[in-house]
This record gives C-alpha cells, sequence and structure tokens, in this order.
C-alpha cells in the first residue's frame, strides 16, 4: 500500500458538526489524480458515498464501508416498510445484514422530522468512518476515508437553505 504523506498532511482536518469544509471534494479529486499513483487514483474514485455497486478491487477499507453501507440501507429499507405495511425483501440487498443497526435505526429516524433523521444518520455514517480510520494516517485507505467524508459534509451542506436554493436555481437553469 502507498503511502502519500504529503499530500494525507496537506488535507484540513473534516469536522462533521462545523460547516462547510475548507476543500471541495472536486478539489480534492483534483489534486489525488494529480498527485497520486494511477491504480491508486483508481481505487479512490471509486470511493462513492452512496454507491449501488461492490467493488471486488476495492481496499477492504472501502469493503468494509459498503458492507456498513449497505447494511444500513438495508434496515432503512425494513423500518421503513414496516411503516408502509410492505414486504421489504423486494428491496434489499442479500447478504448485508447488520441486526444490531435496527435499534439504532429506529431510534434515528423514529422522533425526528426527517431532516433531523436525515443528520443522525450522516452520523452515524461519520462515526463508522471515523472507527474504520483508525490505523491509516498517510495511505490510500485514509484518502478513501477523507472522500467519503467529504462526500457527508457537502450532503449534509446541500441541506442548507441558501445552499439548497443555489442547486436548485442551478438544476433548472441547466435544464432550460
Amino acid at each position: 500500500m502507498s503511502n502519500y504523506y504529503y499530500l494525507a498532511s496537506s488535507l484540513p482536518i473534516l469536522f462533521f458538526h462545523h460547516g462547510l469544509p475548507f476543500i471541495s471534494f472536486k478539489t480534492f479529486i483534483d489534486d489525488c489524480k494529480r498527485l497520486m499513483k494511477p491504480c491508486d487514483y483508481d481505487r479512490l474514485s471509486i470511493s462513492d458515498l452512496n454507491s449501488d455497486h461492490y467493488y471486488d478491487n476495492a481496499t477492504g477499507t472501502f469493503k468494509a464501508w459498503q458492507n456498513f453501507n449497505f447494511a444500513l440501507r438495508n434496515e432503512l429499507v425494513r423500518q421503513r416498510a414496516k411503516k408502509l405495511d410492505i414486504d421489504p425483501q423486494q428491496f434489499i440487498r442479500p447478504y448485508y445484514t447488520d441486526r444490531s443497526l435496527a435499534e439504532t435505526v429506529k431510534d434515528n429516524i423514529e422522533d425526528f422530522t426527517p431532516l433531523q433523521a436525515e443528520l443522525h444518520l450522516m452520523e452515524l455514517q461519520w462515526i463508522v468512518l471515523d472507527y474504520l480510520q483508525s490505523g491509516h494516517m498517510f495511505d490510500l485507505d485514509f484518502l478513501i476515508i477523507y472522500a467519503l467524508k467529504l462526500q457527508i459534509l457537502e450532503r449534509k451542506a446541500s441541506f442548507i437553505f441558501e445552499t439548497g436554493k443555489e442547486r436548485f436555481d442551478h438544476v433548472i437553469r441547466g435544464s432550460e
């Protein structure tokens, strides 16, 4: 596994409860493309927060992330299907189950507005990424986790009224 001391140490620290990060995901990816080995960049570039595809060539850390994220999404399907009184099986991704998430997901979506629930779930994802980051400081896995955290922060920022309005206006203007 390659080490990227300069790249990793030059990145601003990310905090879930602070505002927008000092670096955008696009800037981060552009810097990585310029500074990383092509094979490592390819593995980083598939690190999409909401990927529906399981990548065999992904790092162990990203695979662990995907296993958690698929299990989380499966549990969300179960909880929402229960509320709608429908069978969740047609929406479940097989092989990705973590029944210990049931109570956590229930607690995070039951008594909150949709926005509050989404923020709680993003914070849960952040905590899991912090756990996965343990032992990774200057390597590819650190950069993958950093990319995922940037995506969480940008998604979180999209819930800010002004940012959301800008995106909405851009979509409306772009479709004309």
